[in-house]
C-alpha cells in the first residue's frame, strides 16, 4: 500500500516536472545574472533561479505583461528588463537602479510603508498617464520619464526628491504644470520639458539653487511668468526654441540671459517673422491671451507682419533712392567743376610760359580731389549693393507672409465650409 503511494507520489511530481521549464542566468557563478529570454508558452510556468547571491538581474527579451510582487529578485539591487512587453510594475523597496524603457507600463505600484532605497529609475517611452506613485521614491538622484503619456503634471510628486539631480519628462504630452506651493528642489541640476504641449509656465515658485541645465525647447510657449531668471542662480544652459515666444518677453528675457553669460542651447533655423538672437517670436494681440487662439486672430497676425515689412521696405526704398539721388547729384556737380579745371589746365600747358608754380599745386589737388571723388564713388557703389542684398531679403519675407496668409485663407474657407455642412446636417435632422 505504501509503496503503491509512494509511486502515484513520483508520477506527479514527474507530471507537474514536465510543465515547468527551468531559466538559467548565462553565467551562473557571476553575482551578474543575465536571462536572455523569458517567457510564458501555453500552460508552462518558468522557474526563476535562486537570486540570493546576485546583485545585478538583466533580463533582454520575452514576454511578461506584468512584473509582480511575486518575481523572486532575492537580493538584487540593480535591474534592467528588456522590451519585454509589460503594462504594469512593481517596485521592490531595496532595487536601488532600475531601468525598463521601451515596455508598455502603464501602471507602477509601490509600497508605500517601505521606506525606498530608489537612486535612479528609467521608464521612458512606456504609456504612464500618472507618476504619482513615484512620490514614494525619496532618494532617487536621477529620474527619466521621457516618451510617456503624461497631460498633466504636479509639481508637488518631487517634493519629497531633495536628492534628485536628473528629471526629464522630454516628449510627452503635458499641457499643464501646477504647484501648488513654493518647491524647492535643492540638488536638481538638469530639468528638460521638451517636446510638450506646453502653452504657459509658471516658473515663479521654483526653487533649484543647483539648476545649471533649462531645457523648454519645442513647445507652444508663449511665456513665461518671469522675464528674468535671478533666481535660478546656477543656471549656465537654457533651451528656448521652436515655441510660441512674445517678441517683448523674449527680448527681455535674452537681455538678461546675455548679462549672465547664460548659453542658448539651441537655435530656430527658419523663421517666418525675423527672430531676436535665432529665436523665433511673434508680436502678441494681447498680453494676457494664448498667441493664435483662433483661426481669425491668426490670420489678422499674419497679415499685420505682412503689411508691417511692406511698408518697412518701401520706407528704406525711399530713404535709399533720396540718399543716393543727392550724392549722385553732389558727386556730378564735382566732377564738371574738376572737368573744367583740367581743361583750364591743358590750355595752360599749350603754353609753357603761362605756367606757374601755384598751376602745379591746383593740378595735384585737383588731382587729389579727383581721387577723393572716386572714393565717394566707390563707396556709394557699396551701399548700393548692400541696399540690393537688403532688398532681397525683404522682398522674400513679404512673399513667404503672403504665402502664410493665403494659407490661413484656404484653412478658414475649408473650416467654414466644414461648419455650414455641419449646420445643414444639424437643420436636416431637426
Amino acid at each position: 500500500m505504501l509503496l503503491h503511494l509512494w509511486l502515484c507520489v513520483l508520477v506527479f511530481r514527474l507530471s507537474s516536472a514536465e510543465h515547468v521549464s527551468s531559466i538559467q542566468c548565462s553565467i551562473p557563478r557571476s553575482k551578474i545574472c543575465i536571462i536572455q529570454d523569458v517567457g510564458f508558452v501555453d500552460s508552462t510556468v518558468p522557474q526563476f533561479p535562486n537570486l540570493d547571491d546576485k546583485h545585478t538581474l538583466h533580463i533582454r527579451g520575452g514576454n511578461m505583461s506584468s512584473f509582480g510582487k511575486d518575481f523572486p529578485l532575492g537580493r538584487v539591487r540593480k535591474l534592467t528588463l528588456g522590451r519585454l512587453g509589460i503594462r504594469s510594475l512593481w517596485v521592490k523597496h531595496t532595487l536601488a537602479h532600475l531601468t525598463a524603457e521601451g515596455n508598455h507600463i502603464q501602471e507602477v505600484f509601490m509600497e508605500g510603508t517601505e521606506k525606498y532605497q530608489m537612486q535612479y529609475l528609467n521608464l521612458k517611452n512606456n504609456q504612464l498617464r500618472s507618476i504619482r506613485e513615484l512620490k514614494h521614491l525619496t532618494n532617487l538622484e536621477e529620474l527619466w520619464l521621457d516618451g510617456n503619456q503624461l497631460e498633466f503634471l504636479e509639481m508637488d510628486n518631487f517634493v519629497g526628491m531633495q536628492q534628485l539631480k536628473k528629471l526629464s519628462l522630454a516628449g510627452n504630452k503635458i499641457e499643464q504644470i501646477t504647484t501648488s506651493s513654493n518647491i524647492e528642489l535643492p540638488a536638481l541640476e538638469m530639468f528638460s520639458l521638451e517636446s510638450n504641449h506646453l502653452t504657459k509656465l509658471n516658473v515663479k515658485n521654483w526653487t533649484m539653487l543647483q539648476l545649471t541645465e533649462l531645457r523648454l525647447g519645442r513647445n507652444q510657449l508663449v511665456k513665461l511668468d518671469v522675464d528674468n531668471f535671478d533666481h535660478f542662480v546656477s543656471l549656465e544652459g537654457l533651451a528656448l526654441a521652436d515655441n510660441a515666444w512674445y517678441c517683448n518677453w523674449l527680448r527681455k528675457a535674452l537681455a538678461d540671459i546675455g548679462r549672465k553669460f547664460i548659453t542658448l542651447l539651441d537655435r530656430d533655423e527658419d523663421c517666418p517673422a525675423m527672430p531676436v538672437e535665432e529665436i523665433c517670436c511673434t508680436t502678441a494681440l494681447a498680453e494676457d491671451e494664448p498667441i493664435f487662439a483662433d483661426l481669425v486672430k491668426r490670420i489678422r497676425t499674419v497679415g499685420e507682419s505682412q503689411n508691417r515689412s511692406r511698408v518697412e521696405l518701401s520706407q528704406r526704398i525711399n530713404r535709399f533712392n533720396e540718399s543716393w539721388h543727392g550724392d549722385w547729384v553732389d558727386l556730378d556737380r564735382e566732377v564738371k567743376r574738376q572737368e573744367r579745371m583740367i581743361d583750364e589746365i591743358n590750355g595752360q600747358l599749350k603754353d609753357d610760359n603761362r605756367i606757374t608754380a601755384d598751376d602745379v599745386k591746383e593740378l595735384e589737388k585737383a588731382v587729389k580731389e579727383m581721387e577723393s571723388g572716386l572714393d565717394e564713388l566707390r563707396e556709394l557703389a557699396s551701399e548700393h549693393a548692400q541696399f540690393e542684398h537688403e532688398f532681397s531679403r525683404l522682398f522674400y519675407i513679404v512673399i513667404d507672409s503672403k504665402n502664410m496668409f493665403l494659407n490661413e485663407m484656404r484653412k478658414a474657407a475649408s473650416i467654414e465650409k466644414e461648419m455650414k455642412l455641419y449646420k445643414d446636417v444639424f437643420d436636416s435632422n431637426m
